[in-house]
C-alpha cells in the first residue's frame, strides 16, 4: 500500500512539473508575439505640380528600446539612400527646412510641390540601442505644361502647304492634342485636306479660308476639362509674292 501511495505521489509531482513547463512555454511564446520589432513602412503619393503632399513614416521600436531620431532622404531607384544632408531630421531641433517639414507624427511634408520633387524618399530611424530601420517609396509628380506653338506667324503661297509644330511635355502621358482655329475646335476629319493633327498640324491646298489664328489645347488624365491648357495664338496668312 506503501508503495502504491509513493508512487502515486512521483506521478502528481512529475505531472505538476510538466503542467508548470508547459505553462512556462506557453508564457514565452506569448511574449514573443507581442513584442515589438524595430520597422519602418513608408506611404508614398500621387501630386499635381503646385499641391501639397504627405510621405508618410508608420515605424515601430522593439521592446524596452526608444526612438532617438528620424531621418528623411532623397533615394535612388533601388531605395538607396543618397547621402550627405539629409532633407529633414527630427534631431536637429528644426521640424522644416524650406518647402520640406516635419509633420507631428514625423512625416514629410513638401508644399508647393515642383517637378524635381518627383522620386524615391526614405525614411531612416536609429533608436537608442542603436538599431536602424528604413523603408522608401515613390513620390509621383503629374504635371502639364503650356504647350508652345510654333511659328507664331506663317505666309505660305495659295495652294501650298502650312505647318505648325507644338512638343506637349507632360505627365502622365498620353497627352491629347486638339487643335483650335479661332474660337471654335478644327475640324479635321477631311484627312486629305489636314494629314496630320497631332503635334504636328499639316494644312495642305491652303485657301483664304484657311486664313487665321491657330492654337491647339493639351490633356492628359490629370489634367483634363477647364485644367487643360492653351497654347500660344498662331497666325496663318497667304502671301502673294512672286
Amino acid at each position: 500500500m506503501e508503495a502504491k501511495n509513493k508512487n502515486a505521489m512521483i506521478i502528481a509531482v512529475k505531472m505538476k512539473s510538466v503542467s508548470f513547463l508547459l505553462l512556462f512555454l506557453l508564457y514565452l511564446r506569448l511574449l514573443g508575439t507581442h513584442a515589438q520589432t524595430t520597422s519602418v513602412t513608408v506611404g508614398g503619393d500621387t501630386v499635381k505640380v503646385g499641391e501639397i503632399t504627405t510621405m508618410t513614416c508608420s515605424y515601430t521600436v522593439s521592446t524596452n528600446d526608444a526612438l532617438d531620431r528620424l531621418v528623411w532622404f532623397r533615394a535612388d531607384a533601388d531605395g538607396t539612400p543618397i547621402l550627405g544632408n539629409p532633407i529633414v531630421s527630427s534631431d536637429t531641433g528644426e521640424t522644416s527646412n524650406g518647402r520640406y517639414s516635419l509633420s507631428n507624427d514625423k512625416d514629410l511634408m513638401i508644399s508647393a510641390v515642383e517637378v524635381n520633387d518627383a522620386g524615391n524618399y526614405l525614411c531612416r530611424i536609429i533608436t537608442q540601442n542603436g538599431q536602424v530601420a528604413d523603408d522608401y517609396d515613390e513620390l509621383i509628380v503629374q504635371y502639364l505644361d503650356t504647350p508652345v506653338v510654333t511659328p507664331a506667324q506663317l505666309s505660305v503661297k495659295m495652294d501650298d502647304t502650312a505647318t505648325f509644330t507644338t512638343e506637349p511635355v507632360g505627365f502622365p502621358t498620353p497627352i491629347t492634342i486638339t487643335w483650335i482655329k479661332g474660337d471654335a475646335t478644327l475640324d479635321v476629319s477631311d484627312t486629305e485636306k489636314y494629314p496630320n493633327y497631332d503635334a504636328t498640324l499639316t494644312i495642305d491646298n491652303v485657301n483664304e479660308t484657311d486664313e487665321g489664328d491657330y492654337k491647339c489645347r493639351v490633356e492628359n488624365a490629370a489634367y483634363m476639362g477647364v485644367e487643360g491648357k492653351l497654347s500660344n495664338t498662331a497666325t496663318l496668312s497667304i502671301g502673294w509674292w512672286e
